[in-house]
C-alpha cells in the first residue's frame, strides 16, 4: 500500500477523484426520472468537480485541466438526455433546468477547445509540428475536442436565449476545432472530424422545419455521448435534403462520408501497402497557418467568423452545392494549404459521417 502511495502522483489521485465522480454520475443519473431530482444530484456532481479542482490547485495541469473539462461535460449532458416530462409544471421546469445546463455546456466546450488551442502552440525544443505537442497526445483527446464542438453545435441550436457575444465565442471556438483537426492532414480521423464540423455549420446555417424540436435530443441512449451523436444526426439529415422541398429520405437512403468524400480523405493504413507508396507526414511546419487562438472583431456576426475562416481554407459552405461548383479566385491562404495539405482542400460536397469513430 505504501509503494502504491509513493508511486500515485498528486495529479494521478486528481484524475483517480474525476473518475470516481464521473462513473457516480452515471450510475446515479440514468435512473433518475424526476426533472427536479436529476438537476439537483447533477449540481452535486458538478460542485464535486469543482472541489477537486480546488483541492488540486497547486498540481493543476493542462491534463487535469483538459480531463476535468471533459468530465464536466459527459456529465452535464447525461442531464440532455432526459425524456421530455409529462405535465405542464414539469415541462417548464425541465425547459428551465435544460437552458442552465446547455449555458454551462458551452462554457466547459468552449474552455476544453481553448485549452486544446492553447496545448497545440506550445512548441517542441529541436523540432517543429503542425499542432505542437498535441502530435503526441493520445486519441481520447481528440474525441472530447469533436465532442466539445458538438455541445456547441447544441448550444448554438437549443439555447433560446443566446446573445451576440455567445454566439461568437461558441461559432469562434468550433472554427478553432476545425483549425486543429486540419492541421493532421494524413489522420483520416482528424479529416472526418473537419468534415463533421462543416456538417454542423451547415446544418446552424440551414435549420430545418419540422422533425424533433431543436430543443430535444433526437438520440438519447448513449448518456454523454448522445449529444455528439444527435449533431452528427441532425447535421447529416440536413446534409441528405431535397435542395427544393426540403424534404428528408428515410435514413437508409442517406448518403455518407465515404459515398462523397473518399478522395478527400487520406489513404488508410490497408490502402497505403496495397499502393507501396505510404503518405507519410513530414513534420514540415508553415508558420503562417499555426493554429492560434482567434480574436473575435466586434463587427463581426457569428457566422462571419467562420465565413472569414472557411474561405481561407476554401471550405465550401453551402449545402446543397455539388463537386462541380466553382469558386472564384483563390487567396494566398487557399494556395499555402492546397501545397501543403492536396488531401484535404478543395471543394468540399459534404456527405454524412460514416462509422462509428467518436463512441464517447
Amino acid at each position: 500500500m505504501q509503494l502504491a502511495k509513493d508511486v500515485i502522483t498528486m495529479e494521478d489521485r486528481a484524475q483517480i477523484k474525476m473518475l470516481d465522480v464521473l462513473c457516480s454520475a452515471e450510475l446515479h443519473l440514468d435512473n433518475i426520472e424526476d426533472w427536479s431530482a436529476h438537476f439537483s444530484l447533477t449540481q452535486t456532481f458538478e460542485a464535486q468537480l469543482d472541489a477537486i479542482r480546488t483541492e488540486f490547485q497547486q498540481n493543476w495541469s493542462w491534463n487535469l485541466e483538459a480531463q476535468w473539462q471533459r468530465t464536466k461535460l459527459y456529465v452535464l449532458g447525461i442531464t440532455l438526455t432526459q425524456e421530455t416530462a409529462s405535465d405542464n409544471e414539469q415541462i417548464s421546469h425541465a425547459f428551465m433546468f435544460r437552458q442552465i445546463v446547455l449555458e454551462k455546456c458551452m462554457n466547459a466546450a468552449s474552455s476544453y477547445i481553448t485549452t486544446m488551442t492553447d496545448l497545440s502552440n506550445q512548441s517542441i525544443p529541436g523540432q517543429r509540428y503542425a499542432s505542437g505537442i498535441l502530435t503526441f497526445y493520445p486519441k481520447h483527446y481528440f474525441t472530447a475536442l469533436i465532442a466539445a464542438a458538438a455541445y456547441l453545435f447544441r448550444f448554438l441550436i437549443g439555447y433560446q436565449g443566446t446573445t451576440e457575444s455567445q454566439r461568437k465565442l461558441a461559432m469562434t471556438r468550433i472554427t478553432e476545432a476545425h483549425r486543429i483537426f486540419q492541421s493532421f492532414p494524413d489522420h483520416r480521423d482528424a479529416v472526418r472530424a473537419c468534415i463533421s464540423i462543416e456538417y454542423f455549420v451547415n446544418a446552424i446555417k440551414n435549420p430545418p422545419a419540422g422533425g424533433v424540436p431543436p430543443t430535444e435530443l433526437a438520440i438519447k441512449n448513449r448518456l454523454g455521448a448522445s449529444v455528439f451523436n444527435d449533431a452528427v444526426f441532425r447535421a447529416t439529415q440536413q446534409r441528405n435534403r431535397h435542395p427544393i422541398d426540403g424534404s428528408s429520405p428515410p435514413v437508409a437512403e442517406w448518403t455518407t462520408m465515404g459515398d462523397h468524400k473518399a478522395d478527400r480523405l487520406p489513404l488508410a493504413p490497408e490502402q497505403k501497402i496495397a499502393n507501396s507508396n505510404p503518405q507519410m507526414w513530414t513534420g514540415k511546419h508553415d508558420p503562417s497557418l499555426a493554429t492560434l487562438p482567434m480574436d473575435m472583431p466586434m463587427e463581426m456576426t457569428a457566422m462571419g467568423i467562420w465565413d472569414t475562416y472557411s474561405n481561407d481554407f476554401g471550405i465550401l459552405n453551402e449545402p446543397w452545392l455539388g463537386d462541380d461548383a466553382e469558386f472564384g479566385p483563390m487567396s494566398v491562404a487557399q494556395q499555402q494549404t492546397q501545397m501543403m495539405y492536396p488531401t484535404t482542400t478543395g471543394t468540399y460536397g459534404l456527405g454524412a459521417l460514416d462509422g462509428t469513430m467518436y463512441s464517447g
